[in-house]
């Protein structure tokens, strides 16, 4: 047997002296009382019906009522239930690339704010689901921890800026990597990784983490944001990114986008410009994985006992005031008498 609050088991001894104390000075009361009341014979005549030995077991009564229901309040428990613990759900980290290539027009207004804009309406279509944001160029950065308060999220994504990430470049790898160690945080569950990016890369092997990223679990959503065309990156202090003399365009490249979606058992998806098809499909997807336990284990329940002292309590209250202080009166012939 244990207890849940075992605190109150010190408050019994004290509760029984109090009570004692308290009927000792009740009964040493009424005989000041009753001795200036007249002489002690006829004191004692009028007071024959009284019975000390009721009046000591009306005590023990409460006593052990007011015992008994303290120890209840400690919460006796005796035996254990294994209790699963369910959570639906799905965490998802959003990864926004904030690379100078995002600047490019080819998405009106330009890929960068598109990907802000289709953030903010992912987020606002979610239900009770976790989400983090991940702002990354040449290093990932964490804008936003894992949380289901979406005011703070949509806040901290208007924060956002192709300047946010102090590294330009493209590390898409990193990114899948930095959302993994996420996740390792969070704990266990079915998670989904939504990747807005042109997909230009020269940091690393995307591809290589999004396969190191489905051991892991991490399903990967990949929102293909451009044109395979190309243009050019304009530079916000005007003209246009140059390297060797020329301009330096920047095309979207889907198909890496596409291997890495495969290779977590996920989507890549190209951005519709005039639209948010692509968010229905995603959120499609999400629904469905909600229908999964998110997680799953059990948990151990401490079976409660107090009710197997709390009863007789209720008893022992009920005895204490019907039983009388009076002695039984037996009626004799022509006579009574007290017993």
């Amino acid at each position: 047997m244990r207890f849940d609050t075992p605190h109150f088991l010190f408050l019994i001894p004290a509760a029984a002296l109090v009570l004692a104390l308290l009927h000792l000075w009740v009964l040493g009361r009424k005989r000041r009382r009753l001795a200036r009341f007249g002489e002690q014979e006829t004191v004692r005549k009028l007071t024959r019906g009284v019975s000390l030995a009721r009046q000591n077991w009306k005590l023990l009564l409460l006593l052990a009522a007011v015992s008994l229901i303290v120890f209840s309040l400690a919460r006796p428990q005796y035996g254990t239930i294994e209790q699963p613990l369910r959570r639906r759900g799905v965490e998802a980290v959003i990864a926004i690339d904030c690379s100078q290539s995002m600047l490019g027009q080819d998405i009106k207004p330009n890929r960068f704010e598109r990907a802000r804009s289709q953030l903010k309406g992912l987020i606002q279509r979610l239900e009770g689901d976790s989400v983090g944001i991940v702002a990354f160029a040449g290093i990932p950065v964490v804008q936003c921890p894992m949380t289901s308060d979406y005011d703070m999220a949509l806040n901290l994504l208007d924060s956002l800026d192709v300047d946010t990430v102090p590294v330009q470049g493209t590390a898409i790898g990193l990114a899948v990597k930095k959302a993994a160690e996420m996740y390792k945080a969070a704990g266990k569950g079915n998670r989904v990784l939504v990747l807005l990016t042109d997909g230009e890369d020269h940091e690393g092997d995307p591809v290589k983490a999004a396969e190191e990223a489905a051991r892991e679990g991490l399903r990967i959503y990949a929102i293909g944001i451009g044109s395979t065309e190309g243009v050019p990156i304009p530079l916000p202090e005007g003209g246009y990114k140059e390297a060797d003399g020329g301009k330096v365009n920047t095309r979207l490249n889907f198909e890496t986008l596409t291997r890495m979606a495969l290779a977590t058992g996920g989507k890549a998806i190209l951005a519709n410009p005039s639209g948010d098809v692509e968010l229905k499909e995603i959120l499609r997807d999400v629904k469905t994985l909600k229908e999964t336990d998110l997680q799953a284990k059990a948990f151990t329940i401490h079976k409660e006992r107090f009710q197997y002292s709390l009863l007789p309590a209720v008893i022992f209250l009920v005895a204490e005031m019907l039983l009388s202080d009076r002695r039984r009166r037996v009626r004799s012939a022509g006579a009574g008498r007290f017993d």
